[in-house]
């Protein structure tokens, strides 16, 4: 079990450990959103130093677990959940409710599991309110990559659910020997919902769900206790999975209802790439409410598979060159120049001719986001420049011959073509390549395949 938790640890950091590795090769900077807080020529010598992710002061100013948790809100106006609340934190009710009457329990391993964990989480959202996550900050590359802390709540969420169940299992373990040890526990636990249901009367906005959820919890667990009825296990797991699902049933569907406010048709143009030889100049445009929480341009484009317009702006994850480029051109001359993808030069130099649309000199075979090919016609030798991103990953074919690749004009990339009709490539690969993707969607399918066989034995 312990190695399966190991594999699986191993799989879901795979993304950012590769990132990392990227980062650390000085083709990709991740400037983050440290320029908020530091001067510009900080944030530039940071990222060009090859100091990725974001600055502490960053991290635990802004998104921690602390700053962003309402208890208010942890049980009530849970009929107002909507899209824009990212820090929404919801627990069920009557997960409370059983941690609340089991806390008499004897301590077990898994209980004692489950309750680190869940500390460990929290200590570690709460920022720099803790001394635990400057720690790992400064030790742990991953966190300084993990800008917003309050998101680790959707990691607290699921162990606090599995702790309320273990110790639900545990307090339906129970057996009363005699008449008076029923009435003992039966007492107690119509006391302690009594104390929790004044609890929630100092909340406003409590919907009913919570409160129907705390009378049927009293009253299952007080019969299950007294054995007036004798139902079978199964038949009383399935009456307690009702009274667990009952409110967070509830509250999704207010959330569903409130999603419709946001309801906004997303572009779906094609299924594959296309390629234009002219970025347009403005962003689209939608009314949709969306849009209030993520810019449209954000991701419209890649909806569509469509250019985006050639707006430089502030970059957030780029290839070294081109944040270097963006910190010393100003915005309308990168756009202006970016908004042609192929430009053609008879040698380097301001005079770049930009292709506007296929001709007999210039054309395009073939095109993905790794890969664009095009047959050429020169009356003279040309270099080819290619207004993408320039990065060593990226290689250069002519005929099927493998050329050299030049960082053309800071950032970008280009190729020299001899006189006469050719095939010329531009293509991404990886560090590893193919066999990277392989490797890695092999793991994950012996690790799925490993979880399912053990999940049908343990049933």
């Amino acid at each position: 079990m312990a190695l399966f938790c190991v594999i699986g640890v191993l799989l879901a950091a795979a993304p950012l450990l590769a990132y990392k590795i990227l980062d650390a090769s000085g083709d990709v900077v991740a400037p983050g959103r440290h320029c908020e807080y530091t001067s510009a020529q900080e944030c530039y010598d940071r990222t060009m130093g090859r100091q990725g992710g974001m600055s502490y002061d960053e991290i635990t100013h802004s998104g921690t677990l602390g700053e962003r948790l309402d208890t208010q809100y942890l049980f009530g106006h849970l009929d107002k959940v909507t899209y824009g609340s990212d820090s929404f934190f919801f627990l069920p009710v009557w997960v409370y409710i059983v941690l609340g009457v089991s806390f008499f329990l004897r301590l077990k391993r898994l209980t004692v599991l489950l309750s680190g964990m869940a500390l460990l989480i929290g200590l570690i959202a709460s920022g720099s309110a803790t001394g635990l996550f400057g720690f790992l900050y400064r030790h742990i590359f991953f966190f300084a990559y993990f800008r917003n802390l309050f998101f680790l709540g959707s990691f607290l969420i699921p162990v606090v659910i599995l702790l309320g169940l273990y110790q639900l299992q545990m307090l339906l373990s129970i057996k009363p020997k005699d008449t008076g040890a029923k009435k003992g526990i039966i007492f107690g636990v119509l006391v302690l919902h009594a104390i929790f249901f004044c609890f929630l009367r100092h909340f406003e906005g409590v919907p009913t769900a919570s409160y129907v959820t705390l009378g049927l919890s009293a009253a299952a667990l007080a019969v299950y206790y007294s054995g007036l009825i004798r139902f079978s296990s199964k038949i009383w797991a399935g009456i307690f999975a009702i009274i667990l699902v009952l409110q967070p049933a509830w509250v999704l569907h207010a959330y569903a209802l409130n999603a419709n406010e946001f309801a906004t048709v997303l572009p779906s143009m094609h299924v594959t790439p296309v390629f234009s030889w002219v970025r347009p100049l403005k962003p689209a445009v939608s009314t949709g409410r969306i849009y209030q929480f993520v810019p449209y341009e954000d991701f419209w484009y890649d909806m569509s598979m469509t250019d985006a317009p050639p707006k430089v702006g502030y970059p957030q994850s780029v290839t070294r060159w081109t944040f270097d480029l963006s910190e010393h051109t100003p915005e309308s001359v990168l756009a202006n120049y970016a908004q042609y993808k192929i430009l053609l030069y008879d040698d380097i130099g301001p005079a770049g001719v930009p292709v506007k649309g296929p001709s007999p000199e210039v054309n395009v075979n073939y095109f993905d986001v790794n890969t664009l090919r095009l047959k050429v016609n020169f009356s003279r030798p040309r270099t080819v420049v290619y207004n993408d991103s320039y990065t060593t990953s990226w290689k250069a074919y002519i005929d099927g011959m493998p050329v050299e690749l030049l960082r053309v004009n800071q950032a970008f990339k280009g190729i020299k073509v001899p006189a006469g009709e050719h095939r010329i490539e531009f293509s991404y690969h990886p560090p590893g390549g193919a066999w990277v993707c392989i490797a890695a969607t092999g793991a994950l399918f012996i690790f799925l395949l490993w979880a399912g066989i053990m999940l049908y034995w343990r049933l």
